[in-house]
């Protein structure tokens, strides 16, 4: 019986190939397996070589991230004009980090959803926005940004000026003194056939 090796993902097996594997060094799966890790499906060929080092490397390490954008956002994600978005803190913790994919969307769960493209994360950082003060905070990965590098920073964001991104956030989340979360940026994304435009 061939030895069995040591996933740190999990694998589904079919009986009828388990008990056909018996006697033989030779994987005779030939189907493809189904592997699920960190929120996301990918497809790997049954063989060997599937069970191999890299492919549970590359399992642990690559994640892919959701973002579903309002529809004031959606031509400039689909063009590669905004590059970046501002998150809240998931509940489970998880953050992106660079070379997880990004798959981007608009109206999500409606009837109207759009597929604006994929892309890979470059970088992402902690954000702290002050919703109270009457002179704006934006603070981003630790560092107090001054005037100049909020405007420039809410416009990377799709906004025309930091103001007008506060006022956003401040409407987003009323009643919310400040807001706690992170900003993803990635690559300009990459259009697929089946991307409606």
């Amino acid at each position: 019986m061939a030895a069995r090796m040591a996933l740190d993902i999990p694998v589904t097996v079919p009986t009828a190939a388990r008990k056909q594997s018996h006697g033989s060094r030779r994987h005779p799966i030939r189907e493809k397996w189904r592997v699920r890790f960190a929120g996301v499906t990918s497809r790997l060929p049954g063989s060997r070589t599937t069970c191999g080092t890299n492919t549970a490397l590359w399992a642990s390490q690559v994640a892919s991230f959701t973002f579903s954008f309002r529809k004031q956002f959606a031509d400039r994600v689909a063009s590669g004009e905004k590059l970046q978005t501002i998150r809240g803190r998931r509940k489970d913790g998880r953050m992106p980090k660079p070379g997880d994919r990004v798959l981007l969307f608009s109206g999500m769960r409606t009837a109207y959803c759009r597929r604006l493209g994929e892309s890979t994360v470059v970088e992402a950082f902690p954000v702290y926005l002050d919703l109270e003060r009457g002179d704006w905070l934006i603070v981003v990965n630790g560092t107090r940004l001054d005037f100049s590098e909020s405007e420039a920073f809410a416009k990377l964001d799709g906004f025309q000026s930091a103001c007008e991104m506060i006022d956003w956030f401040r409407a987003t989340y009323p009643g919310e003194s400040a807001f706690n979360g992170f900003c993803t940026r990635w690559r300009p994304p990459v259009q697929h056939s089946e991307d409606t435009k």
